[in-house]
């Protein structure tokens, strides 16, 4: 079933008011996207140093990610706002005239996102409800106004998606054993992207990160206890945009019962993106599992994976 997550980070906790349209699951507020043409497939809409809106189908790169913030009226218009040039915003002032403005804020900036077909959306000025924006033959971005056609329909490709796993750290089998085991594990807590050369920590890769953890819970239906220490996670390691306090190591003694089978688990997130650079990986709360068989039994639902 189609889902759209409608907010998150509430109350502590990361929080998915779910409903469902046509599309994947998708958080809309304070997120940012890749807008990829539904007809010309490998065209995204970009903002490269010229400042003009065009049309690339190249590498995928930050000046192609538009950030949507919310008018503030509650009405489903946002401000498309250029991730890698923040101060430009998209306006359509003029007919068919489609630039990116970095003036005062007026409502032909404000866009709202109207279900089309295949996961896709038309993206019609608030101000002009008329007119959608179309990438005409490839080459010139467009406000339209006349009939409906498949070049202006947008498919939003979020600039992060979440892939959370549970993972072993340590398994020790002493159902054998008559004595009990010492042993030392070694944890990491935090968050660690993939290219330590282009690490920083902004603003809006963290609202991209909690918008990603937020629809994959929502997916997995994992409870608001794994749902809170993700967001307990993601505000002690990312507040700081410092690389070195990301994460943090330690070395934790453990004692396995004699006739006993244990392990330790934990929740990773991998955050997957088309932007190298922002590929990362959280390490979240540890979790120990103790049996007297070959199988564990876990009755809390701790264990979740995305499928």
């Amino acid at each position: 079933e189609s889902t759209r997550v409608m907010g998150l980070l509430t109350s502590g906790v990361l929080v998915a008011a779910v409903c469902c349209i046509l599309g994947e699951a998708i958080v809309f507020d304070s997120n940012s996207f890749f807008l990829t043409n539904y007809y010309y497939k490998q065209s995204r809409l970009a903002l490269p140093s010229s400042l003009d809106l065009v049309s690339y189908e190249g590498n995928y790169y930050e000046d192609q990610l538009w950030f949507l913030k919310p008018s503030g009226r509650g009405d489903g218009c946002y401000y498309l706002e250029n991730d890698y040039r923040p101060q430009y915003r998209i306006a359509n002032q003029n007919k068919e005239e489609v630039f990116a403005y970095n003036g005062n804020h007026y409502n032909d900036q404000l866009w709202r996102f109207e279900p089309g077909k295949g996961g896709a959306y038309y993206i019609v000025n608030c101000a002009y409800p008329q007119r959608r924006l179309a990438n005409w033959q490839r080459k010139k971005i467009i406000a339209y106004n006349g009939n409906k056609y498949d070049d202006q329909l947008w498919i939003l490709e979020s600039r992060l998606t979440a892939e959370i796993v549970s993972t072993t750290v340590k398994h020790i089998d002493n159902l054998q054993g008559p004595t009990p085991i010492p042993i030392e594990v070694t944890i990491t807590e935090g968050f660690k992207k993939s290219e330590t050369n282009s690490a920083t920590m902004t603003q809006r890769y963290r609202l991209a990160m909690e918008a990603s953890v937020a629809v994959e819970v929502s997916v997995v239906s994992a409870s608001a206890s794994i749902s809170a220490e993700f967001e307990n996670t993601i505000e002690r390691f990312t507040s700081i945009t410092t690389e070195t306090y990301w994460e943090k190591t330690e070395t934790i003694t453990y004692t396995v019962p004699a006739h006993r089978n244990w392990k330790i688990m934990q929740h990773q997130v991998r955050l997957h993106s088309k932007i190298p650079s922002d590929r990362a990986v959280m390490y979240a709360f540890s979790k120990i599992f103790v049996s007297k068989t070959g199988t564990f039994t876990d009755n809390t639902g701790w264990i979740v994976n995305s499928s």
